[in-house]
């Protein structure tokens, strides 16, 4: 098996930053899309972005991935975009950069051996610089009521990162990002192809949460004063508010929960208050306060309170539980 690593340095002492960077989920969608290594995009969403794509860019683009391994060229990984005006503002230098530029990331991606498949886009650098604008543009927009969600997502896991680094905890975090990164000793190894060996050192170390697949993999690790590796973030079906089956007899969580209970607990993902749930199902309040009782004490939901409000969302139990029961 090839293998690559990241030396972290000592794990125990490492100060690790949890970013909000819906660009980089954007990316991990189309990357997904596009036939390259698959993200673990739930399959409906993989065909509503595959449908949203401008058809001339899919055309265009698709031959450039393969399902293993899929690098992509700096000038396309969005990582500094962390607000819907930022993701705009890095699509419009993207149709704007020189074909110097262009050429330029793609050489360096691939280390001066570009593979057969980008070689027509070295002959138009900046028809496949404005296809890809097009493309993230495309899935911007068609996944844009979910990445609106991702804010309450990312601060459950910066929260959940951040007790894991105050208590020592942190290995454990990073040991279960993704199947393609175990950690050995102090470092983390890649097993999902060759990308070479790499050194924290003094950069900053960043943990990018992922909405776009429960295998989502985007990281950058050559910038001179960060590492940032994207995983997939937990409570990740949630973030897609995933609609309940037609046919309720193929709904594996209503089977196992209840149908109002599923319902009640897809509905967590936005931490709502009691009433709100109720107007959410259309029914009355102490119906939903009696399921709620008891899927807390069944460890799937805790209370919060926030303000003047009491606002309920999912336990780690309860997201692994939805998750589950719906993919």
């Amino acid at each position: 098996m090839v293998e690559s690593r990241v030396r972290l340095g000592r794990v125990d002492q490492l100060k690790v930053e949890v970013a909000y960077r819906p660009g980089t989920t954007i990316v991990s969608l189309l990357v997904d899309a596009l036939g390259g290594r698959p993200q673990g995009v739930l399959p409906h969403v993989r065909r509503t972005v595959r449908a949203g794509l401008p058809r001339d860019a899919a055309q265009l683009l698709s031959p450039l991935f393969v399902p293993g391994v899929s690098p992509i060229p700096d000038w396309l990984s969005m990582d500094a975009a962390d607000s819907d005006q930022e993701i705009r503002e890095a699509l419009a230098r993207m149709r704007d950069l020189s074909a110097d530029t262009v050429l330029a990331g793609i050489d360096f991606t691939f280390g001066g051996r570009i593979p057969d498949r980008w070689e027509p886009a070295l002959r138009d650098p900046r028809r496949y610089a404005g296809a890809f604008a097009d493309a993230l543009d495309a899935v911007r927009t068609t996944c844009a009521p979910a990445l609106r969600r991702t804010r309450a997502v990312y601060e459950r896991e910066a929260e959940r990162v951040g007790i894991a680094s105050v208590t020592g905890q942190i290995g454990v975090v990073l040991s279960q990002l993704n199947a393609l990164w175990r950690l050995d000793g102090d470092d983390l190894v890649y097993n999902g192809g060759r990308i070479g060996d790499h050194v924290l050192g003094d950069r900053r170390f960043l943990l990018v949460p992922l909405l776009s697949g429960t295998n989502a993999s985007i990281f950058s690790l050559d910038t001179q004063d960060s590492v940032s590796l994207g995983y997939p973030a937990r409570g990740l079906a949630l973030a897609w508010n995933v609609p309940e089956p037609p046919a309720e007899s193929r709904d594996a969580l209503s089977h196992v929960a209840g149908r109002v209970r599923a319902r009640i607990l897809r509905y967590l993902a936005h931490r709502p208050t009691v009433s709100e749930t109720a107007a959410h199902l259309n029914c009355a309040p102490a119906t939903v306060t009696y399921h709620c009782h008891q899927l807390e004490d069944a460890g799937l939901l805790v209370r919060e309170r926030r303000g003047r409000s009491v606002r309920m969302t999912l336990t780690p139990r309860g997201e692994a539980l939805v998750e589950l029961l719906t993919q």
